[in-house]
């Protein structure tokens, strides 16, 4: 191999292998569920009061998992409340849950009156029509990465 050759390979590589580790920490949210759209991924589980991407299983999002990004805003320890449609951390208001999507689907609010157990945190998005802990309840935090926000 010519040393022009090693010298294309070495440029290449040291380009790619930056390149390829920036695009596997950034996280693009295409909804508007929350303040910010683009973030690194932290290797780091998510703690109380971060954003946290984690995988979630709900039959309105189809058959397979999806990756989901939210904040998580009540944690191990804090009492979450329930009255009606609204939720409450603290005895601080968090969302109020809606009925029905905004295409018309039935939603099945979270029902929950209690302290949050270790392990566990209410994720939630900023947008009213959020799909969040509102419908599927409490996320495992050792399931979550640390999200921070760029823009």
């Amino acid at each position: 191999m010519s040393s022009q050759q090693n010298l294309t390979i070495l440029v290449i590589t040291l380009v790619a292998v930056p390149l390829v580790y920036v695009l596997q920490h950034i996280n693009v949210t295409v909804t508007p569920s929350n303040d910010h759209r683009v973030f690194w991924i932290d290797d780091r589980p998510a703690e109380l009061n971060d954003y946290a991407l984690f995988p979630l299983n709900h039959a309105l999002l189809g058959a397979e998992s999806k990756l989901i990004s939210k904040k998580l805003v009540c944690g191990p320890g804090q009492t979450l409340t329930v009255t009606g449609l609204d939720f409450a951390c603290d005895g601080h208001h968090i969302a109020t849950a809606k009925v029905q999507t905004s295409d018309g689907k039935p939603l099945e609010p979270f029902a929950f009156n209690g302290t949050i157990p270790e392990g566990q945190a209410f994720a939630w998005g900023s947008h009213p029509d959020s799909f969040d802990s509102r419908y599927w309840g409490l996320v495992a935090i050792e399931t979550t990465h640390r999200l921070r926000p760029i823009w």
